[in-house]
């Protein structure tokens, strides 16, 4: 121990004498260890850190894919869910659920209902993930029949707490959902999530015969292994069931086949190639523990508010463990050839204090200019990946939209899905609904009100929210043209065969509040009821693609979703939008009024007619609209609250929240890179310089003149950088492909990228040569011919 702490003595006192080499090998150790422990903390707490349920590693997804595309993952049939909830031996309870929002309450002094998120389980689910509520019960099968589900329900302890203010008596009380009568059964515990810290209630997932006859999926299927079952046996007992149900009922499972996933892996398998990038990125840097709290509460500062698990994020075990991990490992393979260097020292030199007088061995200065070439190589790789998501970044910001989003707000009005459907029969193996026309005439009550809104310049409406994701994708056959030839997937309508757009409907005066220009003939009004001629307006898009070298206004398009479609004339083209920013092409795209919608409708998108999302155009602050906007609609329908408050650009700015955070943590780590490479080199050049005084004021004396030492130095120094720039351009030219999918407009190998991120760190090299460099120009000969 005493020489131990002799040893710590001496170090310490040789860092002293030493400050600024101190204070930069310690930035330098600071920003590596911090960076490193602030990427693993996020992927430990999304990908290694088990999931807050009771033996997480037993829980999987089921999900059904296409045998020809088994990376497609679908959510499962109701009668794919029945047969392998049934005939499964691998599983101790197998779960499924939904979602679907709910109004809470009724008008009640003066106050409109409440807008609640609810998540539909069917009663294995709480057995599958393996949680009970604090308070009550869960539901039971019998309570959660085919047709026939009992009006119960299970809240959250947010809004147990929130809305009705920790009632100890809550259990067994009547809420109203959807104006529906409904018992609380139970409250699930505080800290009880289900990937979604929204959720407000959980329900019976109320399936209908029309469902279980369907061939379309929508059930996302959660189960338990049994204790001694592994995954891979799983795996092949659901080969085999599909491939049983396929085979008893081809209608609706023909050429499907299962495909089992750990549920963990299934919520946050997205984020694994994003987190381990930054991973590689921050192993090429090196940050210290001090830095770790600090770099924490900046990443929470910037990241997403909705960044999965973000709040559960902490300075846990695991984290400081890695921290020590890279401390240790740090270390001892940056001190073991220091060590082994000074372990064999030149005893001659060293007791003559010679050693800095140029007799160096080459190997160490082979050795230190090999580290720098290997930090700038490190780095350029860095900016380079940094550089190209920027770049894309930068495209996919200032895209042309279509649309001006500025100054837009939008909202939500909805109706229940018993108020909106009701079952009428089965068409191409799904449910075909009638459709109440009751919910056109709540939405002309909504659009008409807020016509009349103070603020408000311009209002319209649309099925699903502007410039935020695609429409249905709706199969059409053109009047006068052949129809196009059957795929080789089989079937003979014209989505199968590839003839279809997104179809949206809209309110007239929905393209002059977006302002989307009318490139040919006239925007939906009034007379464009149900009564009248059907129309549809089309994009530039989809008249180019259908209707090259002749005029489509007057044409007809009759739209292959439902029985009995009545021709549509187009009496407009308008200019393309994006769905959303990433998008790399345009899409065809068709709108109709939403007063010509059809009185039946196909099973799996009852929601776009149970729902419509106004936009509300203003001179100034549109979100300072929505007060008035609440209370507008509350005074159409008191039933029905107004929900889902957003600008457009809010919906924008959500669509690149992840990349944004993304681009930012790889170019502050690719900029500290940078910030050592140019350290290192500094260093490098520093000691060259000093180690050269001698053999410089030699030159010097005999006659070699500044411009001389200055190539001298520069040539050194240039080879050094140059050695490091061919090494990352090599190394980036390989590994940049693994952000290839996440470009948009921008090449893995763009040149701009390379060349330009190159020159700016090539640059900032020489500038870190600059002080040795004049150093080396201002020896004075004679002091240096004494230099020892």
């Amino acid at each position: 121990m005493t020489t131990l702490w002799q040893d710590i003595h001496y170090g310490l006192r040789m860092l002293g004498k030493r400050p600024g080499f101190t204070a930069v090998a310690a930035l330098s150790l600071a920003l590596g260890i911090g960076a490193n422990t602030i990427i693993f903390s996020l992927i430990h707490n999304t990908l290694l850190r088990p999931l807050n349920y009771p033996d997480p590693d037993k829980l999987v997804v089921v999900w059904q894919v296409p045998q020809k595309h088994k990376d497609q993952r679908n959510t499962l049939t109701v009668s794919a869910y029945f047969d392998f909830r049934d005939h499964n031996q691998s599983f101790t309870a197998l779960g499924a659920f939904n979602g679907m929002p709910h109004n809470l309450g009724a008008e009640q002094n003066g106050e409109p209902a409440e807008r609640v998120n609810a998540q539909t389980f069917t009663p294995a689910m709480f057995a599958a993930i393996g949680v009970k509520p604090m308070m009550g019960r869960t539901y039971t099968d019998a309570e959660d029949q085919v047709g026939n589900a009992a009006p119960v329900a299970v809240i959250s302890y947010r809004l147990w707490q929130g809305h009705f203010n920790g009632d100890p008596n809550i259990v067994g009380k009547t809420i109203l959902l959807d104006k529906n009568p409904t018992a609380v059964i139970g409250v699930m515990p505080r800290d009880f999530t289900f990937f979604g810290d929204n959720t407000d209630l959980w329900e019976p997932i109320q399936i209908s015969r029309t469902m279980v006859l369907s061939k379309s999926g929508f059930l996302v299927t959660v189960a338990r292994l049994k204790p001694g079952v592994t995954i891979q046996k799983a795996q092949a007992e659901m080969d085999a069931l599909a491939a049983q149900l396929a085979a008893s009922d081809p209608e609706r499972n023909q050429g499907t086949g299962a495909v089992v996933q750990t549920l963990q892996e299934a919520a946050y398998g997205d984020l694994r190639s994003p987190l381990l990038i930054l991973q590689g990125a921050v192993a090429f840097v090196l940050l210290i523990g001090c830095a770790n709290v600090a770099g924490l509460k900046a990443f929470i500062a910037s990241a997403p508010p909705n960044f999965p698990r973000l709040h559960e994020l902490s300075l846990d075990l695991p984290a400081l463990g890695f921290t020590a991990l890279i401390v240790i490992l740090t270390s001892v393979i940056f001190g073991v050839v220091p060590a082994l260097q000074v372990s064999k020292p030149d005893l001659v030199n060293t007791l003559k204090e010679y050693g800095r007088s140029g007799t160096d061995s080459v190997a160490r200065q082979h050795l230190r200019s090999a580290l720098v070439t290997l930090q700038i190589a490190l780095a350029l790789v860095l900016l380079i990946g940094a550089g190209l998501m920027i770049n894309s970044f930068v495209r996919v910001e200032r895209a042309d939209l279509g649309a001006d989003p500025k100054g837009l707000l939008t909202f939500e009005f909805r109706f229940t899905q018993d108020e909106t459907i009701k079952p009428f029969a089965r068409y191409r193996g799904m449910g075909l609904w009638d459709v109440n026309p009751l919910t056109t005439v709540g939405y002309t009550r909504v659009f008409e009100r807020m016509q009349s809104l103070p603020g408000v310049v311009s209002a319209a409406g649309i099925s699903r929210a502007p410039l935020s994701g695609q429409g249905i994708s709706m199969p059409f056959l053109i009047e006068g043209h052949p129809a196009p030839p059957p795929s080789s997937a089989s079937g003979d309508s014209s989505e199968e065969q590839g003839q279809n757009a997104d179809y949206f409907a809209v309110t007239p005066n929905f393209f002059a509040t977006m302002r989307i220009p009318i490139l040919r003939g006239r925007d939906f009004n009034a007379q464009d009821n149900n009564a009248a001629p059907q129309v549809i307006i089309i994009t530039q898009t989809l008249a180019r693609r259908f209707f090259a070298n002749e005029n489509p206004l007057g044409k007809r398009i009759t739209l292959d979703f439902v029985p009995d479609e009545k021709p549509r004339q187009i009496i407009g083209v308008v200019g393309d939008t994006v769905n959303d920013r990433f998008q790399k092409k345009q899409r065809p795209v068709m709108y109709v009024p939403y007063t010509q919608q059809t009185p039946r409708w196909i099973g799996p998108f009852w929601n776009d007619r149970a729902a419509m999302v106004f936009v509300l155009r203003s001179l100034g602050d549109p979100a300072k609209l929505t007060p008035s906007v609440r209370r507008a609609v509350s005074e159409v329908d008191p039933n029905k609250p107004a929900a889902n408050f957003r600008t457009v650009e809010e919906n924008l700015d959500r669509q690149v929240q992840y990349i944004r955070t993304y681009i930012l943590l790889l170019g502050i780590f690719g900029g500290i890179a940078a910030v050592l490479a140019a350290i290192g080199i500094y260093g490098v050049m520093a000691y060259s310089v000093a180690e050269r005084t001698r053999e410089i004021g030699i030159r010097m004396a005999l006659g070699a003149g500044g411009r001389d030492v200055l190539t001298l130095i520069a040539l050194q120094a240039l080879l050094l950088i140059s050695i490091g720039l061919a090494l990352g351009l090599g190394a980036s030219f390989a590994l940049t492909r693994l952000v290839k999918s996440a470009l948009v407009g921008v090449t893995a190998t763009d040149p701009a990228t390379y060349a330009s991120v190159s020159v700016a760190l090539a640059v900032v090299a020489m500038l870190a040569c600059f002080i040795p460099t004049r150093r080396a120009v201002a020896v004075d000969p004679t002091v240096a011919l004494r230099y020892e």
